[in-house]
């Protein structure tokens, strides 16, 4: 039984929507100074992008952009000041009502959504600590979907978390409730929702996630491996031939 990750988020949006996007204590209640060093980490998160991109495919000046799970807008500002204009999407809408004010704030060309559009293509698509907060049932899809968001030449840039070390057991004992063990698997039965909204961390199969993707023979896929307390990943870079 997997979490409702969409009830999370929308709790999460209404109570602590800052902490949401950066789980540091500073960004619960946080102050002007706080929110300008926000925003400003994101800032330097797409220059990261843009800068891992050029080195593995060669200069990079994206006209469009698409940013999967904005949240309040903290990545969305940068890349439509980039791009011109950017387009988010975000599952919670009390995120995507503070987005709305900050990019107003920041003076800057978006547009929001709470769906992935059908119908579009972006030289950049970018979702950064989004999908391993998505379990992968669902997850898989929506990376199929984000790649044929990529223009022809488009890049895309994503962040995906593969496995976990012993620092990261508190979520795991808060879903256990009655498993079976077999010394090397565990499985659990009956995992049910708590009535407090939870940040869920899930693993995915890469060679699932490239699967989505249709890569031909050839194509050079970049990749930078993280470590978000516990939880391993890696930044997955590709360009659309």
């Amino acid at each position: 039984m997997h979490r409702d990750t969409d009830r999370d988020w929308d709790q999460i949006g209404r109570a602590h929507p800052y902490h949401g996007v950066l789980a540091d204590p500073r960004f619960l209640d946080p102050g002007p100074d706080d929110l300008k060093e926000f925003f400003a980490s994101g800032e330097g998160d797409v220059r990261h992008v843009i800068a891992s991109l050029a080195n593995a495919f060669g200069p990079f000046e994206p006209n469009s952009a698409l940013d999967f799970g904005c949240g309040v807008g903290r990545l969305l500002i940068p890349l439509a000041r980039l791009c011109g204009s950017a387009f988010g999407v975000d599952v919670s809408e009390p995120m995507l009502e503070l987005a709305r004010k900050h990019c107003r704030d920041a003076r800057v060309n978006v547009e929001l959504s709470r769906t992935i559009p059908v119908d579009r293509q972006f030289d950049l698509v970018n979702t950064i600590i989004v999908m391993q907060h998505i379990p992968p049932a669902r997850g898989y899809p929506i990376v199929r979907q984000l790649w044929g968001c990529v223009a022809p030449g488009g890049r895309l840039s994503m962040q995906i978390t593969a496995y976990k070390d012993a620092r990261h057991t508190g979520e795991l004992l808060r879903d256990l409730k009655a498993f079976s063990y077999d010394g090397e698997s565990v499985l659990n039965f009956t995992g049910a929702q708590a009535d407090s909204a939870a940040m869920s961390m899930y693993d995915y199969n890469l060679s699932q996630v490239f699967a989505q993707m249709s890569l031909q023979t050839g194509a050079r896929v970049y990749m930078e491996k993280t470590d978000h307390g516990g939880c391993h990943g890696f930044f997955v870079f590709v360009q659309k031939s």
